[in-house]
């Protein structure tokens, strides 16, 4: 019944010691901060996100909208398709094309 008694410590088994269980937590502390690493290494080096700032790619994105725009070299099956929206770097004659133009 109520309360349990409950046994000297001597009388419970220890299936782990204190070098187990240190080992353990700095084993699933590693394992742990890789898992981050290496999830920002992909987001680092595979996808960057974009803010679309204004209406030039309306109606498919709206300004203010932000898409997630994975970087892949476009060979095999990785090939842009109809309907898929792609971004680039402009070459730098472009932007000067753009910087010289006149708005308005």
């Amino acid at each position: 019944d109520w309360p349990v008694e409950v046994l000297p410590l001597e009388d419970v088994p220890l299936w782990l010691s204190k070098e187990t269980y240190e080992a353990g937590t700095a084993v699933g502390t590693l394992f742990f901060s890789g898992s981050i690493l290496a999830v920002a290494a992909v987001i680092a080096f595979f996808v960057r996100f974009a803010y679309v700032p204004s209406e030039s790619m309306y109606p498919a994105l709206l300004p203010g909208d932000v898409v997630l725009v994975s970087r892949s070299v476009p060979i095999g099956p990785l090939k842009p398709k109809v309907g898929d929206v792609v971004f680039f770097d402009p070459p730098p004659a472009l932007e000067q094309a753009v910087a010289n133009t006149e708005m308005g």
